[in-house]
């Protein structure tokens, strides 16, 4: 199905672009302390070029749902901008249990509560 590949492919890149973000951010603070900054100098010259931000990517999918049966109704919904409002209600229903059951969701949650990574 060449929607999933899709996802795939998506989810991949922004995973490779949160990782390159990264090493940009580094590589700029690296660079300043090399040439004599301090640690907060650096970090302040490199958010003038790059701000400094937190990157999450996060994949949530059916496939995160323990019940099989449930699973199969939800992935054999048709792909249209016209549902009933009972699929409608379902599919929200279930996106909210398991973006809030995703551990990448609770680290991201965490991060911005500022407690320590698990």
């Amino acid at each position: 199905m060449p929607i999933d590949r899709y996802s795939f492919e998506t989810i991949e890149t922004m995973k490779d672009r949160q990782e390159i973000y990264s090493w940009r951010l580094e590589l700029l603070i690296a660079r300043a302390r090399l040439a004599g900054a301090t640690e907060a100098q650096a970090e302040a010259e490199a958010s003038v070029t790059l701000p400094k931000v937190a990157l999450h990517t996060l994949d949530v999918s059916f496939e995160a749902l323990p019940d099989p049966k449930e699973r199969a109704y939800l992935m054999n919904l048709p792909t249209s901008f016209v549902l009933r409002a009972e699929d409608v209600d379902r599919l929200r229903d279930v996106a909210g249990r398991v973006l809030r059951q995703s551990q990448d969701f609770q680290a991201v949650l965490r991060d911005f509560a500022g407690a320590p990574a698990k």
